[in-house]
C-alpha cells in the first residue's frame, strides 16, 4: 500500500473552488478526480470502500461515493464523465481515494474510474461508483495463442494488448510478489512508455523461471483478458490484480503462496497495531478442530482365514485452535468441533497427509466472521489479524488471541466522523500447528 500525500489541484488548468478540497485535523478521506489533466479533490458527504476476493481479480477495490451535487456555487457532479467504453478515452474520469488514521500519514487506497454517476434520493446529493480496472478486462474479448514457453514474453504480449485496446491507465512496471518475506521483489525487463496522451505510462518487468506447461488458445466469441490473466495465474499457483499508484495501477502477479495462502500484512491487536471494538469471529465461525478418517482395508481376508480387515485410521488436530475456541462464553472447555470421514488411501502415511489437508479445508469453508476496528486503511484481503475476543471493553478471563485471514474489508466513512473498519475473516490455516493426536491401523 503507498502512502503520500495527496496532490493538489492546478497546474495553469481550470480552477475549481478551493471549499472544494479544504483541510482540518479531523479530515480522513479524500477524493480525487483527474479532470482537464489535472487532478482535483471533491466535497464528499459518505464513502464505503470494499476491498475482497470475490471480484474479477483476485484482489479488487471499489468504492461509493456520495457528494453535494454542488459545493461553493459550482457542479460537482458535471465534472464527471460516466465510462462509456464504446465511445473511448475521453469518456473516462480516473479517480483516486486517499484514507488516514488520526495523525498518520495519507494511504492511497484505491485508484479506478467513475461509473454509474447519479443522483440520491436525498435532495442536493448525488453518488458515484469508483470501480476497479479488473472490471474491464472482464468484459475485454481477446483472441490470442500462447505457447508453452517463459511467461514474461506472454504478459509482454498481453500488457501490449490492454493498451492497445482499453483505457486502463498503467504506471510502473508489472512485477513478481515472489515470496512474504520479499513481497515487492522486481526484476529488470521490458520498459517502455506510451504518448501521454494516450493516457498509459506502462512497463513490465518479470522475474525468470515461471512457464506456460501446455499451450494455450483464446477466441474472443468466449474468452476476455480476464480469462487469461487467470490461465496464466492459474498455471503457476499465482493471484493477480491491479496495485493502485498516483496516476494509474500496476498489473500483479503474487506467486508466494505457502499453504495456499498469499500473506501481505500482519495486524496484532495485543502489538497495538490495531484497535479493535468487537470481535466475535471465532464465536460466529465455530470452526472444526479435528478430523478423523479412516482409509480403506489393506488386507483382505483371504480363504480359509479369518475375516479381519486392517484399516489405516488417523485423527489430527488444530490443538491450538481447539484451546482457543470455548463452547459458550462462560465456559473454559475445551470445544470438540469433529469431523469423521473417509479415504481411498490404503497407507496410513496418506490417510495422515489427506486427514491435514481436509482439516485445513474444513477451517478455510467454515465461514466468515466480522472484527470491527477503528479506521485502519491498510487493511486488505489476505492480510491477517491476531485479536482477541473483544466486546466493547471487555475481555474474557482468559486472554488467547487467534489470528484470523482478512477475506474482505470495508471502510465506511462520513464527513467530519472518526470512521470504523469491517473485516470480514475467517481463521489462518498455517499458523494452526495441526497435530497428529492417534494414528493407527484399525481391524475390523
Amino acid at each position: 500500500m503507498n502512502t503520500s500525500e495527496p496532490a493538489r489541484g492546478g497546474g495553469g488548468g481550470t480552477r475549481y473552488p478551493s471549499e472544494w478540497s479544504r483541510d482540518c485535523n479531523n479530515k480522513q478521506v479524500k477524493v480525487e478526480l483527474r479532470v482537464n489533466n489535472q487532478w482535483v479533490e471533491i466535497p464528499t458527504t459518505e464513502i464505503d470502500i470494499w476491498s475482497n476476493k470475490d471480484g474479477a481479480s483476485d484482489k479488487n477495490t471499489s468504492a461509493k461515493v456520495e457528494f453535494p451535487t454542488e459545493w461553493a456555487g459550482e457542479s460537482v457532479i458535471n465534472i464527471i464523465e460516466t465510462f462509456r467504453p464504446e465511445v473511448g478515452e475521453n469518456n473516462i474520469t480516473y479517480a483516486r481515494v486517499y484514507l488516514r488514521e488520526r495523525g498518520e500519514d495519507w494511504v492511497l487506497k484505491h485508484f479506478g474510474y467513475c461509473d454509474n454517476v447519479g443522483q440520491t434520493t436525498r435532495r442536493g446529493v448525488s453518488k458515484m461508483w469508483i470501480k476497479d480496472f479488473d472490471t474491464i478486462v472482464d468484459k475485454m474479448p481477446i483472441t490470442i495463442n500462447f505457447e508453452r514457453g517463459d511467461l514474461e514474453s506472454h504478459i509482454i504480449t498481453l500488457i501490449n494488448k490492454i493498451n492497445d485496446e482499453s483505457s486502463i491507465r498503467f504506471v510502473e512496471e508489472a512485477y513478481f510478489i515472489t515470496s512474504p518475506e520479499e513481497q515487492y521483489a522486481k526484476t529488470e525487463g521490458l520498459s517502455r512508455v506510451l504518448p501521454i496522451a494516450a493516457g498509459l505510462i506502462t512497463g513490465v518487468g518479470l522475474a525468470l523461471g515461471f512457464f506456460l506447461n501446455r499451450p494455450h488458445k483464446f477466441q474472443s466469441n468466449r474468452d476476455s483478458v480476464k480469462d487469461v490473466l487467470d490461465t496464466l495465474a492459474n498455471e503457476n499457483n499465482a493471484i493477480w490484480y491491479f496495485e493502485p499508484y498516483e496516476e494509474g495501477v500496476q498489473l500483479v502477479f503474487d506467486v508466494s503462496q505457502r499453504e495456499g495462502q498469499f500473506t501481505r500484512e500482519r495486524f496484532s491487536q495485543p502489538e497495538g497495531d490495531i484497535r479493535v471494538i468487537q470481535n466475535n469471529a471465532t464465536y460466529e465461525i465455530n470452526p472444526v478442530t479435528t478430523v478423523t478418517l479412516r482409509g480403506t482395508a489393506l488386507y483382505r481376508p483371504q480363504r480359509n482365514s479369518p475375516s479381519v480387515r486392517k484399516f489405516p485410521e488417523a485423527t489430527v488436530q488444530a490443538t491450538s485452535l481447539a484451546e482457543k475456541v470455548k463452547i459458550s462464553d462462560d465456559s473454559a472447555e475445551v470445544a470438540d468441533m469433529s469431523y469423521l470421514g473417509e479415504s481411498n488411501a490404503t497407507q496410513l502415511e496418506e490417510v495422515v497427509a489427506e486427514a491435514k489437508d481436509t482439516l485445513r479445508e474444513l477451517i478455510s469453508d467454515e465461514g466468515e466472521g466480522v472484527i470491527d476496528a477503528v479506521g485502519k486503511p491498510s487493511v486488505s484481503p489476505y492480510d491477517v489479524i491476531e485479536s482477541y475476543y473483544t466486546c466493547g471493553d471487555d475481555l474474557p478471563d482468559e486472554v488467547v488471541p487467534v489470528t484470523y485471514e482478512v477475506e474482505e474489508v470495508q471502510h465506511h466513512i462520513e464527513a467530519g466522523k472518526d470512521y470504523k473498519t469491517t473485516a470480514y475473516v475467517s481463521v489462518f490455516v498455517p499458523n494452526l500447528g495441526i497435530e497428529v493426536i492417534e494414528e493407527e491401523y484399525v481391524e475390523v
